[in-house]
């Protein structure tokens, strides 16, 4: 039974496959979701260094601390700490689970805590935090010896003073690091030595790994495992070249950045690429590890090694909010300066990570080179159509959640149905759709699903920059049944609608969507609204003076309404310039990526003038 952080942790889910002759380690497959990308002690100890067959439940977790109340851990809740791994997953789980058959006198607990403790409370300036840490770890072994633990090994603390994260400080500061953490480990060798005074019936093992760490790096040709390392700025193999998969966690986001073909590709190009298990993404884990890919738990992406880029879609949840190591491929929403934008970008400024922002990849000629906007519009108007149809049949009530579709073909079949039963009550009459940016990405998909709901040419009017140059509010919107947003804001123009616009007696408008969804840009264009809607709740009621009633539909990740064909078209349009992260710093390889890096460190000197 093991417990402990990154150093540690295998990526062991206590809901998973269990530790079997074919795998003693459990899940995932040997050897794990590491933080070294590679086996780690517990790893070897289970599968190497021994005479028989060795059963580990791992229940560590990277960036854990003791206590979070003591020291929280730079990750926040998500992290599984000492004291929860104990009480909520082996104290429930399996110190009472006759399906693991453990006794006191064949089981072996591990500890190896106090390395992201020291770190933590070092930098506070308060020393005696460690007498409350260890007071706390002392706890936690009582509750063990009391469900029936009686053999037990601890590991003392490293020398983190060593570390690389360390050469930045200064000789006295390293200095004083050693020190505390001396101080923590000569608490922890007392907290042994008593343990075994007032429970004579256990047998303990203080590993000293300060000591063991210490004489490797003093003399690794000593060694047998590092007699043939040498002093490098090099990265591990098991570094280079990593991209991991991070889960979606945006509710009813089901798409991916990488589909199993697009992940088979890099691969093959000799990339490593880790894929979070995810139970709502589009494709299924086993998908990804067919072609190769270790699937590694969900939301373990903080401990990935730093050297990792990590690839996801949506921002990353606002509960969390340590600063952020890693290089992150996503849409972060934060450079033109929407609510928030200050907040994303000081997490990447702390941590020293960066941020290639998927909005603003864009070629020699400007255009992007991966974008979702057609799928964007494609179910933005069949929203706006459901929508519209939904207030014929079902006058002042709201329109229902929606879920995503497995195809578009079951989206198009839902809309014709639709249409089919509000017709007779609009006199046969199909809605007039206004579409705003119809010659791009965007506005493209909007027309084409107008075309395979079959709407006639005649009710869909296809407006661009020609038609908007003199600025609006315009009253064709208003005189529309459905107005479809679709451009790409990337200055201030003038309102396209406008609240005092929408009091005109002639308006007919009853639904607008906009796929631009910006309701927190100052230059939102289309002003009558100030919130998101969701696809739990995909309207938004806007104030009006006279019937009809006008709903808004603002979803930021419309196409998620058909995450199969939108993941697929968007990863494969990215394929080309993810192939090309291992050059993403050379300008004459990689311009797409020095272009977005560049970006990102104006945005972030932006910040440092707030």
């Amino acid at each position: 039974m093991v417990s402990g952080d990154s150093y540690t942790a295998t990526g062991f889910d206590c809901k998973g496959a269990q530790p079997n002759p074919e795998n003693p380690m459990g899940n995932p497959p040997y050897p794990g979701a590491t933080s070294s990308n590679g086996p780690n002690y517990v790893d070897f100890l289970a599968t190497t260094y021994n005479r028989s067959y060795i059963q580990a439940y791992n229940l560590a977790y990277g960036g854990a601390t003791i206590d979070p109340a003591l020291v929280a851990s730079q990750y926040g809740l998500i992290v599984q700490s000492f004291q929860q791994q104990v009480t909520q997953t082996f104290l429930p789980v399996y110190s009472v689970n006759y399906d693991v058959p453990w006794t006191s006198s064949d089981t072996l607990f591990t500890i190896f805590f106090g390395i992201n403790d020291v770190l933590l409370s070092y930098a506070t300036g308060n020393d005696s935090l460690n007498y409350d840490l260890i007071k706390e770890y002392e706890n936690l072994v009582n509750r063990l010896y009391a469900a029936g633990a009686r053999n037990f090994v601890f590991l003392n603390v490293p020398p983190v003073d060593r570390t690389p994260g360390s050469s930045s400080m200064s000789a006295s500061d390293r200095s004083d690091l050693a020190r505390y953490t001396g101080e923590f480990n000569w608490r922890l060798r007392l907290l042994v030595y008593y343990l075994g005074l007032r429970h004579p019936d256990t047998t303990n093992f203080f590993l000293d790994s300060n000591w063991l760490f210490t004489r490797v790096m003093d003399y690794p040709v000593q060694f047998i495992q590092t007699a043939g390392y040498k002093n490098t700025t090099q990265d591990c193999e098991g570094y280079d070249q990593g991209v991991l998969v991070r889960g979606e966690t945006k509710p009813l986001e089901h798409r991916s950045a990488l589909t199993p073909s697009t992940t088979k590709a890099l691969i093959d190009a000799g990339y490593v690429v880790n894929v979070e298990r995810s139970p709502v993404r589009i494709f299924d884990d086993k998908e990804f590890e067919d072609v190769g890919a270790k699937l590694v738990p969900e939301g373990s992406w903080p401990d990935a090694p730093e050297e990792h880029l990590i690839v996801g879609l949506k921002e990353l949840p606002d509960e969390i909010d340590f600063p952020l190591r890693h290089t992150h491929i996503q849409f972060a929403h934060c450079y033109k300066q929407q609510a928030g934008w200050d907040r994303t970008l000081s997490r990447f400024k702390k941590g020293g990570g960066v941020l290639y922002d998927l909005e603003f990849l864009q070629d020699d000629s400007g255009r992007r080179v991966a974008a979702f906007g057609y799928h964007a519009g494609y179910s933005g108007a069949a929203l706006a159509i459901l929508t519209w149809t939904h207030q014929i049949l079902h006058p002042k009530t709201p329109f229902p959640a929606v879920s995503s579709y497995p195809n578009d073909s079951a989206l198009v079949a839902d809309v014709k149905k639709a249409l089919a039963d509000a017709m007779p009550k609009n006199g046969e009459t199909f809605p007039q759709v206004l579409v705003i940016g119809a010659l791009g990405r965007c506005g493209s998909g909007a027309v084409d699903l107008c075309t395979a709901v079959g709407l006639p040419p005649s009710s869909v009017l296809k407006w661009d920059m020609e038609e908007t140059k003199s600025g609006g509010p315009f009253q064709e919107i208003i005189e529309s049944d459905i107005f479809v947003n679709c451009i790409y804001l990337t200055q201030a123009i003038p309102p396209f609608v406008t609240h005092e616009s929408l009091s005109s007696p002639s308006r007919k408008l009853s639904v607008v969507c906009d796929v631009s969804c910006d309701p927190n840009n100052p230059h939102n264009p289309v002003p009558i609204y100030d919130d998101w809607t969701t696809f739990g709740k995909p309207t938004l009621p806007v104030s009006v003076k006279r019937d009809p009633p006008l709903s808004v539909i603002a979803i930021d990740h419309l196409p998620s309404l058909l995450p199969l064909e939108s993941s697929n078209a968007f990863s494969n349009a990215l394929l080309p310039s993810l192939l090309l992260l291992d050059k993403r710093d050379d300008f004459k390889a990689a311009p797409v990526w020095t272009q977005a890096k560049d970006l990102f460190h104006k945005k972030i000197s932006e910040l440092s003038e707030e």
